[in-house]
C-alpha cells in the first residue's frame, strides 16, 4: 500500500536475495526522491517503515519556474562536464 501511496514514487518493490517473502521482493526507498511527507508511515503496517531526518536539508523551489530553471541548469552542467570529459 505504501508503494502505491507515495506521491514521489520514492518507494519501490525490488528483487532481493534477503527478502523472506515468496516473491523475493523487498521495499527500497530512494532517499533522493523522498520528500519526507510521511504518507508511507501511515499506510504501511505499524513500525514497517519510519522516517529519518536527512543529514542535509534542502529547500524545494518556490515556483515552477524556479524548478524548471534548476533542472535546465543541471542538464547544461552535466552536458558541459560530459563534453569536457571527452576532450
Amino acid at each position: 500500500m505504501c508503494v502505491k501511496r507515495c506521491p514521489m514514487d520514492a518507494i519501490q518493490l525490488k528483487f532481493s536475495t534477503k527478502a523472506t517473502n515468496k516473491f523475493r521482493k523487498a521495499v527500497e526507498v530512494d532517499t533522493e526522491l523522498c520528500i519526507g511527507c510521511g504518507v508511507c508511515v501511515h499506510k504501511c503496517k505499524p513500525k514497517a517503515i519510519m522516517l529519518k531526518k536527512k543529514e542535509e536539508i534542502t529547500q524545494p523551489p518556490k515556483t515552477r519556474r524556479d524548478l524548471v530553471t534548476e533542472n535546465v541548469m543541471a542538464v547544461l552542467a552535466a552536458k558541459q562536464a560530459q563534453a569536457e570529459g571527452k576532450q
